[in-house]
């Protein structure tokens, strides 16, 4: 099996970071404890490539470098981006 490595970029007092790490968190957990994926949440104000890079665009979900969500989505693409992550988790690396 391949880990996957899954970011949540934002920053702190930040509502819709909160939201959406809320949002994720029993599917987070659930792939990490199973070793399916890395989680790691990112403060942008720590690294100048991560600021210039997401600033405008907080929160932002990203997996292996792809973004699967940003932005203040509503509750449809948050469930779209658990379901793709979850997916993604049972499909090997191409």
């Amino acid at each position: 099996m391949i880990m996957r490595h899954v970011n949540l970029y934002g920053k702190k007092a930040c509502p819709l970071c909160d939201r959406i790490e809320d949002a994720v968190r029993p599917t987070m957990q659930r792939l990490v404890e199973r070793g399916e994926v890395r989680f790691e949440k990112r403060n942008i104000n720590d690294d100048d490539a991560w600021y210039d890079q997401y600033w405008d665009r907080i929160p932002v979900l990203t997996c292996d470098g792809d973004v699967l969500l940003a932005g203040n989505p509503d509750a449809n693409q948050i469930k779209h981006a658990i379901s793709t992550l979850e997916e993604l988790t049972r499909c090997p690396r191409t």
